[in-house]
């Protein structure tokens, strides 16, 4: 695979507090495959599988433009909108179970992006609170689908299947109630749909691919945590942080299975960190409370679920040149 972009931007003061802004990115992308497609063995011997390599080849280039508008309410009080276009390229199935979808790629994916928000720093910069709204359209999202061939058995195969709209919220605040501490909260609400998915097999009687949700996207996130920052000596600096983040329960199949759905989890971290001069010396625990989850499930053979980190601790140190 080779990738090529650029990306140029221009910043133009309209007004004392209003700015414009806008960008242009250009991608190039090729990639390459050499593959041999799954298939049967006949009989009973390695010896009698296939051992033909497939060889293809396929570029994609993409210009995306991106425009936003600031308009400073005051020096601490900001609001924004803005406007941009991302490009996913396209993509071979590695595990093409026949020579045409080997070959053949899916075609890149886009998404149209639209935000609008607020960012301010209040109270003489103690407190700092910023929300703002995001919309997304995703056009020939890339999924894996079956794909009737005839007098065959159905191929799983890259299409560009599905369409989505996602939308949602974020708010971020920050507090500084004394010297050297912070305290921060998050959270965040997210709406992902797909508004269009064909030849999506395994439905229930009745379901519409419509009604499925994107998997591994939860509908809620929160963050807590708190930083404590105090002086040691003339020049060097110990820091104390703890974090708690929580997800909603999310899907973690295409199809929604309840059976392979992750219920809601949080995890606690904390660290200690020590300065001095261009050295930084910590400890750290990650899901310190040893929450059990996991970020892929399946229900092939038998049931699987593939777990995320467990609970541990280490050590680091760091330098600054």
């Amino acid at each position: 695979m080779k990738s090529f972009a650029f990306f140029g931007n221009i910043d133009y003061e309209l007004l004392d507090n209003l700015t414009l802004s806008a960008g242009i990115r250009y991608s190039k992308d090729t990639k390459k495959i050499h593959i041999l497609p799954l298939t049967n063995c006949p009989g009973q011997s390695f010896d009698s599988c296939p051992s033909d390599f497939l060889d293809a080849k396929q570029s994609w280039d993409d210009v995306s433009p991106r425009f936003v508008v600031n308009y400073a309410i005051n020096p601490n009080v900001r609001v924004y909108a803005s406007y941009s276009r991302g490009y996913r390229a396209g993509n071979f199935n590695a595990r093409a179970p026949s020579a045409g979808g080997a070959v053949t790629p899916a075609s890149p994916e886009t998404v149209s992006s639209y935000e609008a928000g607020v960012k301010s720093d209040l109270f003489g910069n103690t407190v700092r609170i910023n929300v703002n709204y995001f919309y997304q359209k995703y056009d020939d999202i890339q999924r894996l689908v079956q794909f009737a061939v005839p007098g065959e058995s159905p191929l799983q195969q890259l299409f560009n299947a599905a369409s989505a709209t996602i939308q949602g919220i974020e708010l971020e605040t920050a507090f500084r109630p004394v010297r050297g501490l912070r305290l921060d909260a998050n959270v965040g609400y997210t709406d992902a749909k797909y508004d269009s998915f064909d030849n999506l097999t395994g439905l229930e009687p009745g379901q519409d691919s419509t009604d499925l949700r994107f998997d591994r996207v939860p509908k809620w996130t929160a963050y807590a945590g708190a930083t404590y920052d105090m002086d040691v000596g003339a020049s060097d600096k110990l820091s104390f942080h703890a974090g708690y983040s929580w997800r909603s329960h999310v899907y973690t199949d295409v199809l929604n299975t309840p059976v392979l759905e992750q219920d809601d989890y949080g995890l606690l971290d904390a660290s200690v960190t020590y300065e001095r001069e261009n050295w930084t010396f910590g400890i750290f625990g990650r899901n310190i409370a040893n929450t059990e989850y996991a970020e892929i499930k399946s229900a092939g053979l038998g049931y699987n679920a593939f777990g995320g980190s467990p609970r541990y601790y280490g050590a680091e140190i760091g330098v600054r040149f």
